[in-house]
């Protein structure tokens, strides 16, 4: 990349309104194929430049006047980043994304913020600063803290018209985006670990981290580390998992789920003696591996499909299960995050359609509730599968939609019952590629996977979105499980691989997956 000024070595993400354009390491990732910069567009050509003057910029986080001028390839490469600015203050950048509001044209709204030391605001913005129609309009925050901010932070936003009126206020916890990899993890199955000789394994992880994973969603299995009876504990294969993820750098969030034989041959999870035995090591397993910097724990995974809850899914079981579980964690770290659900949607619209079978992620969440399942748990799992739908389909058989748009939905289900602060964590989402069983191809994958980031960027309550799955299981062509990977089965990469290096910023392009 060109050094124009000393402002290029500074932007760790570019923020351009009204296309909200975001500037990684050596990408760019945009929700269109146009650049729009306020009244200049300009189609991705072999080498696009896009100048504007006197128009608001964020950098860093930062918002400024003064000129700015982007230069990208074809490819997305960001060949020359410039600013008239001559300084960037670095800082946590955070977002919010307000309601629509009716207004007239030409009002002009300015930003108040609250909640933290006034002094750590280094800059703020609001998109649009001004409306040139009338009617509604979508108002997004941006500003720039240089305070040490981790986590959910409680600020206030006001939002005020020109003639000082206060026309919209949020008082809500704000995601601080420190990155994209932070964001965006991978998931994948405990069975395409746990056989994998040392060697590979490492390299395993070493690609993830080449490709920009920070964040490793992964089944803490009971059924591998109490195989034999609620006595014994076997947790070789667990500790290589965690030691591999540990010397990359990569964060791991555990799926503490899958019952023994010695459950399921005695009563299940209805059982109360079962239910105190998982509960018993959950805590075992928080107290090995939160040393090793597991904070992050989900409570099974589809819980609410019978092919993960072999009695058949009953949300009162089920909630149960989850209280032991979240009460044994917190008793081990009370900094834990307990995770419910990790819940499929199941596209019947209630349990009635097939109760033996699976029960919507909806009706799933609105009886856990019913049975107090409130109190005892931090965030809710999902996995907003839409294929072979775009995630932005308004099907409303779609994840996507069971999230925030159907009626009701799991963010109205959750609002109702006092639970708006916590946020939905996607720790599934992805495609099969296998054509033409999955009507999904290699190509409509990777588009997909950027679609999803983009959505999830955009929901304050989303938390980060894990992508299943890093390379193809096999090579059936009827068996679309085999298909979910960013690299096939025989190693070749796929679209969606360099969509998902282009988001996390990554130089993984050149460098070949590890074979294994």
């Amino acid at each position: 990349m060109d050094q124009v000024n000393p402002v290029e070595r500074n932007v760790q993400r570019w923020i351009y309104l009204p296309l909200t354009i975001t500037l990684g390491a050596a990408a760019l990732q945009a929700n269109a194929s146009e650049v729009s910069l306020i009244a200049v567009s300009t189609k991705l050509g072999s080498e696009a430049r896009t100048q504007s003057s006197g128009v608001n910029v964020s950098q860093s986080g930062l918002a400024q006047q003064g000129t700015a001028e982007i230069v990208v390839s074809s490819n997305g490469e960001v060949l020359k980043l410039s600013s008239s600015s001559d300084t960037v203050t670095e800082g946590s950048f955070i977002t919010f994304t307000l309601t629509t509001i009716q207004t007239p044209p030409g009002r002009t709204f300015t930003l108040e913020l609250s909640g933290i030391e006034p002094s750590d605001v280094i800059g703020g913005l609001i998109h649009p600063m001004t409306v040139e129609r009338s009617g509604s309009a979508k108002l997004r925050i941006y500003f720039a803290s240089d305070a040490e901010l981790e986590g959910m932070q409680t600020v206030n936003a006001h939002i005020k018209d020109s003639s000082s009126e206060v026309v919209i206020s949020l008082h809500d916890g704000a995601r601080v985006v420190q990155n994209a990899g932070q964001r965006l993890g991978m998931s994948n199955g405990i069975d395409s670990l746990r056989w994998l000789p040392d060697k590979d394994l490492d390299d395993l992880f070493a690609d993830y981290a080449e490709l920009g994973v920070q964040w490793f969603r992964f089944d803490l299995a009971w059924s591998v580390v109490q195989k034999a009876d609620p006595d014994s504990y076997d947790w070789a294969q667990i500790d290589r998992i965690v030691s591999g993820a540990n010397r990359h750098g990569i964060q791991l969030l555990a799926c503490l789920t899958f019952a023994p034989k010695w459950v399921r041959t005695t009563g299940g999870l209805t059982s109360s003696e079962n239910i105190a035995a998982f509960a018993n090591f959950s805590a075992k397993a928080v107290a090995r591996y939160n040393v090793n910097g597991i904070n992050s724990w989900e409570i099974w995974n589809e819980p609410n499909l019978k092919t993960f809850w072999e009695t058949g899914p009953d949300p009162a079981v089920y909630t149960n299960v989850l209280k032991a579980a979240y009460t044994a964690i917190k008793s081990v770290d009370p900094t834990s995050t307990v995770i419910a659900g990790g819940l499929s949607p199941a596209r019947a619209t209630d349990k009635s359609k097939s109760p033996s079978r699976w029960i919507s992620a909806r009706s799933f969440l609105s009886e856990m509730y019913a049975n107090g399942a409130k109190d005892h748990f931090d965030a809710i799992g999902f996995h907003p599968y839409s294929a072979p739908l775009m995630p932005s389909s308004p099907a409303p058989w779609s994840g996507w939609q069971m999230m925030a748009s159907t009626s009701p939905n799991l963010r109205s289900i959750m609002t109702a019952n006092g639970d708006a602060g916590k946020k939905i964590w996607i720790t599934e989402y992805g495609a099969a590629t296998n054509e033409p069983v999955s009507e999904v191809s290699e190509q409509k994958q990777a588009r997909m996977l950027q679609e999803a980031y983009d959505l999830a960027g955009g929901y304050a309550w989303a938390g980060p979105l894990f992508w299943y799955s890093y390379r193809d299981r096999g090579t059936n062509p009827a068996d679309k499980e085999d298909w979910f990977g960013l690299i096939s089965a025989s190693n070749t990469k796929k679209p969606a691989y360099e969509t998902y290096r282009s988001i996390t910023g990554s130089k993984a392009g050149d460098v070949a997956p590890a074979q294994n």
